[in-house]
């Protein structure tokens, strides 16, 4: 009970904080779709899938890893602590200098230079922060607070001074700054609470959690590879305005996945600590429903509706965009399971498993990617991560499987089943209305009403949790 209600209190936070952070974040990603045009909007997203490739290698595993023996051994903090920031600091510094000389000895205008230099500085805010600390700790209202402060800083900045195509280097200045000044004051704060930062390398230490960590790392690498791979080929094949119609639909995309962030950071820790098969298997399921009925709905939700949200959302400029946005909600419903599977991995050190089924993933994403964009632009690399999530599916299946003879299937089919009432009573009423915003609305009213009366989640369990 006392871990039912430490995860509920996490829970709270968590997705408090990422509904309002990337509330804001949509708001201020429309802003800039219709303003940069999907020209820029493309320009930026290369870029970003580009220092993706670094700051995965700043990681390289080790912080899952920390999170992991802190959990386990809370008496480590302090040590964790300091030789994880300064070997992320080294690597953050050697990924940088790569960066400038990098574009300095390539042939771009000094603008287009100066928005790299620029975004270059995320590489030493994204790998600096103490994220995974207090996950660790499970002080998820510090996560919180410094999700959303990044978005009111961001979006602050986006709506005072960015008003037309030309202010795109203005973009880049105000979202490093966000980032840089959000990283600063939580090490401020971990100082000031917790204990002083020393630049220190126990390099036993460091060489014991790269030897754990190096399988995960490399998969983390194959990962970002894959997940940044169909907008990197994008912007080199296709140009900006191709990748602009892929990063539209897949900002839609991306909301998606907010419930993976938070569940996974909430559970993290407590699958971290079972021990037996059955205790494993019960969390599991836990997790996965958890999932479900959340992503199924949003997913099913934007399928449905994608042709008038983007129309919404973006404008008729983007409209193009349509038929990517339908694979992609496809491909999150498969990621849902997969996702679902994944962590089960890492939290019970089966980081190998991840290693084998990122390696098979992305190799298949290139060979798709090259196949595929071509000739069919933002609808080819969408289709790509179809078939891509498709195969990690059928290996983590096997895997899982083979440890703890459960999968989360039946969780998945009866979810996905209970969600396509409240579907088809908010299409019935948009096909004669023509009302799309009453349409989703109703659709959000029945689908608890549903969830409830199948007892998937009862009114008791709601009140118990409540209570404790």
């Amino acid at each position: 009970m006392k871990a039912a209600r430490k995860i509920l209190n996490n829970m709270f936070f968590l997705s408090a904080a990422e509904l309002a952070s990337k509330g804001i974040t949509t708001i201020t990603i429309i802003y800039l779709a219709r303003v940069l045009n999907p020209e820029g909007l493309g320009t930026i997203s290369f870029i970003n899938s580009i220092l993706s490739y670094i700051i995965v290698l700043t990681n390289l595993g080790v912080e899952t890893i920390a999170t992991r023996e802190v959990t386990k051994s809370p008496n480590l903090s302090e040590s964790y602590v300091n030789n994880i920031f300064t070997f992320r600091f080294i690597l953050s510094g050697f990924g940088f200098l790569g960066l400038i000389l990098f574009i300095h000895f390539i042939e771009l205008p000094f603008q287009i230079k100066m928005l790299w230099y620029i975004s270059g500085i995320n590489i030493f805010s994204l790998s600096l922060h103490l994220n995974w600390y207090f996950i660790a700790i499970e002080k998820m209202q510090i996560i919180a607070i410094r999700q959303v402060l990044i978005g009111v800083l961001n979006f602050t900045g986006i709506i005072i001074f960015i008003h037309n195509p030309d202010d795109i280097l203005y973009a880049i200045i105000i979202n490093s700054t966000a980032f840089l000044i959000n990283t600063i004051l939580m090490l401020f704060y971990y100082i000031r609470n917790y204990y002083p930062i020393k630049l220190n390398i126990d390099y036993n230490l460091i060489k014991n959690i790269l030897k754990s960590a190096l399988p995960l790392g490399i998969s983390f690498i194959f990962i970002t590879i894959y997940n940044n791979l169909c907008i990197s080929l994008l912007g080199l094949i296709k140009g900006e305005f191709e990748t602009g119609l892929f990063t539209a639909a897949f900002k839609i995309h991306a909301l998606g996945l907010i419930p993976l962030g938070i569940i996974q950071n909430v559970f993290f820790p407590v699958l971290s600590r079972q021990e037996t098969i059955d205790e494993k298997i019960k969390i599991a399921s836990k997790y996965a429903l958890m999932l479900y009925i959340v992503g199924i709905f949003y997913t099913s939700l934007i399928f449905i509706y994608s042709h008038p949200l983007v129309e919404l959302i973006y404008g008729k400029e983007y409209i193009a965009s349509v038929s990517t946005l339908k694979i992609l909600m496809i491909t999150l419903l498969i990621q849902f399971i997969n996702i679902s599977l994944a962590l089960l991995f890492m939290a019970w050190g089966k980081e190998k498993v991840l290693l084998f089924s990122s390696m098979a993933t992305t190799i298949a994403n290139l060979a798709f990617n090259l196949l595929l964009i071509p000739k069919y632009g933002a609808v080819g690399a969408a289709a790509t991560t179809l078939i891509s999530e498709i195969v990690m599916l059928m290996i983590l299946s096997i895997k899982t499987y083979k440890i703890i003879e459960w999968l989360p299937y039946l969780e998945f089919i009866k979810i996905l089943s209970i969600c396509a009432i409240p579907i088809f009573v908010s299409y019935v009423y948009f096909y004669y209305s023509l009302n799309l915003i009453i349409s989703i609305a109703l659709a959000i009213v029945v689908y608890p009403i549903i969830i409830l009366s199948f007892k998937v989640v009862t009114i008791s369990q709601i009140r118990e949790y409540l209570k404790k």
